[in-house]
Parts: C-alpha cells; structure tokens; sequence
C-alpha cells in the first residue's frame, strides 16, 4: 500500500488533482478493507460417514477355446542393394 501512495505522489504535477484524490481514495478503501477480506474463513472439517459397501458378485470365466495357427510363412528375401557411387570432394579456394 506504502508503494500505491509513493507511486501517487511520484505522479507529475500536469495530473489532475480530482484523479489524484481518487486514487488516494481507493488505496484508503482497499486499507480499510484489508482486516475484513483477508481474513481466513473457518470452515467445519466434515465428519467421516460410513457408506455400505456391495459384496463383490462373481461371473463365471469361459474357458478358452482352442485356435488352430496358421503355419508360418517364409520371410521374404531381401533384394541386394548396389554399393554407393563415389562422388567428388570439392576443392577449397
């Protein structure tokens, strides 16, 4: 708050009086106000209720069915690749 009022009385002397006194007005409102708003509000800590819990039910598994799996197949093969042509290096100046 001192930093609002210095900050008011920096203000060059051009300003007008009336903004001045409006601004001083509303860091004494905001002072006023300050032992109202900030203090911490009680709030009751809420009591532990019991809740009723349902007894888990249990499903019946199916049991696995056997799949039969295809055979395998061959891995392609790979296609030789031609060795990199070998390019110039160039010259610095």
């Amino acid at each position: 708050m001192r930093s609002a009022e210095r900050q008011i009385d920096q203000l060059p002397r051009t300003v007008d009086p009336k903004l001045k006194q409006n601004l001083q007005d509303w860091i004494d409102r905001i002072q006023s106000r300050i032992g109202e708003d900030c203090q911490a509000e009680e709030t009751a800590t809420p009591e532990p209720t019991e809740t009723a819990t349902e007894a888990p039910t249990e499903t019946a598994t199916e049991a696995p069915t056997e799949t039969a799996t295809e055979a395998p197949t061959e891995a392609p093969t790979e296609a030789p690749t031609a060795p990199p042509a070998e390019t110039a290096t160039p010259e610095t100046p």
